[in-house]
């Protein structure tokens, strides 16, 4: 069987995972302009104040946090389009998801 799933040690408890056939990158959306130059977790864990959007669960949050993004610069979003709409208002300064599905998100909203 092949499915998209993300191995986590607690899923691993439950399934055997085989090696994995593919891999995603992750990726951040931004504010036009980027004035921080945010575009990677250590570059968000080097400025204090910067807030990152984050969707509980996924894989990201571990991410950020091994890369010294503090929980106090998290902040858990509901879902994509409260990221994005948390993105574009600036009550965070970027969402971390996948490389691949940030593009496809940035793609589809022209020029915000």
């Amino acid at each position: 069987m092949r499915v998209a799933l993300f191995a986590t040690p607690q899923r691993a408890n439950t399934v055997a995972f085989s090696v994995p056939v593919w891999g995603i990158e992750d990726g951040f959306l931004v504010r036009p302009g980027n004035h921080r130059a945010l575009s990677s977790y250590p570059s968000i864990a080097e400025c204090p104040d910067a807030r990152l959007g984050i969707i509980a669960g996924p894989v990201q949050h571990d991410s950020a946090v091994a890369s010294g993004v503090t929980e106090e610069q998290n902040v858990i979003v509901g879902q994509q389009a409260d990221a994005i709409a948390a993105v574009l208002s600036g009550a965070i300064d970027g969402y971390a998801s996948t490389a691949l599905g940030n593009r496809i998100v940035a793609s589809g909203m022209g020029s915000r």
